[in-house]
């Protein structure tokens, strides 16, 4: 009781974190659901109330979850709502005009938390395969062939013209292939780090991935509304002085960026202090 007291405060955190954010892009105080930390208020909560059941009690719940969306773009009865996969006329948008009373200009929908709750639970999943008993080969396997049955199923549903690959509503063909290339990823990592022991390399990756959720906060408030812009004077007129397109230097300013907030994250992970929601 009291862990799943701790998972929905979080959970909660998370929400607030999200809408924040979007009240920051906005300028001003607004409802608005479709950041990913308010995503995964949903689909973290979720998973931990399935996380106990058996493996394929989780997967067939997540076919469930798939099913589910799916149906409800495709038969969906509401006129002027009722055109699977086009933007500002589907499902989605229509339970964005309930939860929000507003639509999102780029075509991305708050119901996204129901179909990404797969990649979470799968998360989950992949985890408990990798800390099971198994033997090394077999848990490369298992994630293996996991990903590439989602991969076969995605582009299956997309290439037959069935369903469509489209992020911005999550369309089960996304949900298998990019749940597919990450199994396939985490097989290769695993492969790599684990069994191989090639561990040097992952030491620019383990110091943003200690503090990722804060790195995601300050690159959508502080980096847009102030560094990104502070960074720019210096790089531009650097660049500008050599000559350099307008394009390049916009190159050479995210990367700079990019490097500058590495170098936080690193002196945060020397520090010890990690942002844990």
């Amino acid at each position: 009781m009291k862990t799943a007291l701790h998972i929905l405060i979080r959970c909660l955190i998370l929400l607030l974190l999200g809408v924040m954010l979007h009240c920051v892009y906005s300028g001003r105080i607004v409802w608005e659901l479709w950041n990913v930390l308010s995503q995964l208020s949903f689909t973290v909560l979720l998973a931990f109330l399935l996380f106990r059941l058996p493996m394929g009690l989780q997967l067939a719940i997540t076919a469930v979850l798939l099913i589910a969306t799916e149906t409800a773009y495709r038969l969906f009865p509401v006129e002027g709502f009722n055109h699977p996969f086009v933007q500002g006329q589907n499902f989605g948008s229509w339970m964005d005009m309930v939860l929000m009373g507003k639509m999102n200009p780029d075509g991305w929908v708050a119901i996204n938390c129901v179909p990404t709750a797969c990649h979470t639970i799968w998360g989950v999943l992949a985890g408990q395969v990798l800390f099971s008993q198994r033997r090394n080969k077999n848990k490369l396997r298992l994630l293996a062939l996991g990903g590439l049955a989602c991969l076969v199923a995605g582009y299956g549903l997309d290439l037959t013209g069935t369903t469509p690959i489209i992020k911005r509503i999550c369309t089960s063909s996304f949900i298998l292939s990019s749940g597919g290339w990450c199994l396939l990823v985490l097989a290769a990592s695993y492969w790599i780090i684990d069994i191989m022991k090639m561990r040097k390399w992952t030491f620019f990756f383990s110091v943003v991935g200690m503090n990722s959720i804060l790195i995601y906060l300050v690159g959508g408030t502080v980096g847009p509304q102030w560094f990104n812009g502070f960074v720019g004077i210096f790089t531009g007129g650097v660049m500008g002085w050599l000559g350099l397109s307008t394009e390049w230097v916009a190159v050479l300013t995210s990367l700079t960026v990019l490097a500058l907030e590495w170098c936080l994250c690193l002196w945060l992970y020397r520090k010890k202090i990690f942002l844990r929601i």
